[in-house]
């Protein structure tokens, strides 16, 4: 098969030097076979421009295309959602570096890694994964440059030396348009089906789950709080409310998802007589469900009030988002309970657990009420042999029977499970919460940083004349754990974040390194805050501090203002560069040569060549000749023949040995 037009060696390079950039940021989501796919395209890709393989046949392209579908369909289960969409788009980028053959297959792949590049954005908007991308355009872009460049044969860093120069020109116009344009919800904001892994509290709750998450250290949100901020034992970040359970696992109660109404959520605000105000930055879980301390009012169409008094979003969270939040964890709330929600909240399956039931009816029977059988509760959890481990044993059918009796080993959600099903066999309302306890302060930027390693389950019960009050049955086992957080209540175990030996979390011991983290913690949350919250209001407020009246006419003369100074610049510096040429390096090492030797007595003639005014010099002073043709013959190459750029490079070389031979030579004469 014969090409028909060859890339540039210089712009293939390119192209696969930003290929391999745009890949590397999905390998940890993409399938194994599409960096393999992209390395045998590849390497296929430079067989063929040395001429050693012809390119692929059509019906071997349409299998590899096959090929492709039916292992992403495996991977995924289904051709629809946003994993295995980019995975498509990848392996579709890789396969086409087979099918160039004319200049604008170039195009097609370039403008096409300009797209790609843009995926990214729909998993993460990081500085760092944002400053990665825009070093990956940026590359991308110099192989577009290089497609122009048919002079060079290797890789050559002209090609991005222009490109840079191009990108600086248009970053003025850049901050302007960020500054001054409105902000439209981008792609990556539009709903779209995941496949990825959910990332935080799931919707139910079995024992061990939470402790998967604790080997996680993953941010789960942010919070700013608008005055002082809490004691970390306070802190506790309600997300679900769990009042169903079928002998193993915790679910939602169906009745629990009705929103309250507006004048509902009214009276919740009214209720606050200590209000706590503070923003939290939650990232993305695919999930509806928002996190805030207990009793919580947001002033958001986008957010729901739950009669249970947890917040929901109104769709599933797909990306970063901010929310405003009162609360107020010392109001009341729910001091009335129906005959549906008390039989609800005191139910349990018909059999199973026997031996927890009968200890919980003998325990009552011994208590004065309530809240001294809730006590006899957690002195046994706080003076018996209980331990609070990540590494509990796996239970039977019987969890709570098992757990309580036999292996007192686990993590909170084994005690939050046990103490509720213990509070409902005694005919206390009880529930299981599930959602983050405590979380670590940046002293740089004040803000409180809640990790997936921070998930938590406790309780809540339900007394006459106090409504529902948070009991937490793992601060009587490991009050560690509620003061100073997991790792401080792991320290002796040796198992806090040991899935993951290389998180910097693990060595917040080590100040250097520590400082290091918060400093780019802050740095990722001034990003957050100033660069992709930049809208509404807070676009308002710079406008105004920069115009005064934001009208059109101001906007348009700010914008003009800017484009002239942009394009001023740019047109001076091609008018300064319209000078003469600068000579080449081997231009400049001949001049010298003609020069060392006119004062010697020898002037080359205006009309002589280099060849002629060599033989010339030989003839009256022959002690020269080799060096002399050996000069001469190395510069006439270089001035008229076509070279490599390798072989050139040695050409210069030869040529300013022997000048500065044949110069060492004139100085001993």
């Amino acid at each position: 098969m014969s090409i028909i037009w060859q890339i540039p060696r210089n712009c293939l390079g390119w192209i696969l030097v930003a290929q391999f950039a745009l890949i590397l940021p999905h390998i940890e989501r993409l399938p194994w076979w599409v960096m393999a796919a992209y390395a045998v395209c590849a390497s296929w890709r430079v067989m063929v421009y040395q001429g050693r393989w012809s390119l692929p046949p059509k019906m071997l392209k349409l299998v590899l295309a096959v090929l492709c579908f039916f292992g992403i369909y495996q991977t995924y289960g289904t051709m629809v959602g946003l994993e295995p969409t980019v995975a498509l788009l990848f392996s579709g980028f890789c396969l086409k570096l087979l099918e160039v053959v004319e200049k604008r297959d170039v195009y097609v792949i370039i403008f096409l890694a300009y797209f790609v590049a843009l995926t990214e954005f729909l998993f993460s908007q990081d500085f760092l994964v944002s400053a990665f991308i825009f070093l990956s355009i940026l590359l991308i872009s110099t192989a577009l440059v290089a497609l122009h460049q048919h002079s060079y044969d290797t890789l050559n860093l002209s090609s991005l030396k222009k490109a840079t120069v191009i990108f600086s020109q248009a970053l003025p116009l850049m901050a302007v348009l960020f500054i001054i344009f409105p902000r439209f919800d981008p792609l990556w904001k539009v709903p779209l089906p995941s496949h990825q892994a959910k990332t935080g509290i799931s919707e139910s709750m079995s024992p061990g789950d939470i402790s998967n998450l604790s080997q996680s250290g993953e941010l789960a949100f942010r919070v700013v709080f608008d005055g002082e901020i809490p004691a970390r034992k306070d802190m506790y970040w309600r997300g679900l409310v769990l009042s169903e359970f079928d002998g193993r696992t915790w679910t939602q109660a169906q009745w629990k998802k009705d929103f309250l109404t507006e004048s509902e959520k009214e009276s919740l605000l009214g209720a606050m007589t200590n209000p706590l105000q503070y923003t939290v930055y939650q990232e993305a879980t695919h999930q509806p469900w928002l996190f805030s301390l207990a009793l919580a009012y947001a002033d958001d169409k986008t957010i729901k009030a739950v009669n249970d008094f947890r917040l929901v979003r109104t769709d599933n969270i797909h990306s970063r988002i901010k929310y405003q939040v009162i609360s107020d964890q010392e109001a009341m709330y729910g001091q009335t309970l129906s005959r549906i929600e008390k039989t609800l909240e005191v139910s349990l399956p018909r059999t199973g657990n026997e031996r927890a039931r009968k200890f919980a009816e003998m325990t009552y029977s011994r208590s004065t009420g309530d809240r001294d059988y809730i006590d006899k509760i957690l002195t046994k959890f706080n003076r018996e042999n209980y331990v609070y481990t990540l590494k509990p044993p796996l239970l039977g059918e019987d969890t709570i029977d098992e757990f309580l009796f036999d292996t007192r080993r686990g993590f909170c959600s084994h005690y939050a499970s046990t103490f509720v099903f213990l509070m409902r066999a005694a005919g206390i309302p009880a529930r299981v919460i599930a959602g983050y306890q405590g979380g670590e302060i940046n002293p740089i930027s004040d803000t409180v940083l809640v990790h997936q390693f921070d998930a938590h389950g406790w309780a809540e019960v339900w007394l006459d004349g106090d409504g529902w009050v948070r009991i937490d049955p793992t601060a009587a086992v490991a009050p560690d754990r509620i003061e100073y957080g997991l790792e401080n209540a792991m320290a002796e175990e040796g198992s806090f974040l040991s899935d993951t030996p290389l998180s910097p979390l693990r060595y917040r011991n080590i100040t250097w390194l520590n400082s290091v983290r918060l400093q780019m913690d802050a740095f990722g949350y001034y990003w957050s805050s100033w660069v992709l919250q930049y809208k509404g209001e807070r676009q308002l407020q710079v406008l105004q501090s920069l115009l005064g009246e934001v009208t059109p006419w101001r906007v348009a003369a700010l914008l003009m203002t800017v484009s002239s100074v942009v394009l001023l610049i740019v047109f001076g510096h091609l008018i300064k560069g319209r000078g003469e040429p600068k000579a080449a390096v081997y231009v400049k090492w001949y001049l010298r040569l003609c020069r060392q030797l006119e004062a010697a007595g020898y002037v080359r003639d205006a009309s002589e060549g280099p060849i002629d005014f060599a033989r010339r010099v030989d003839r009256s002073n022959p002690q020269w000749k080799k060096t002399l043709l050996s000069a001469t013959r190395s510069f006439v190459r270089l001035s008229y023949e076509q070279v490599s750029q390798r072989e050139q490079s040695l050409l210069v070389k030869q040529l300013r040995r022997d000048v500065l031979s044949i110069m060492y030579q004139l100085r001993v004469k």
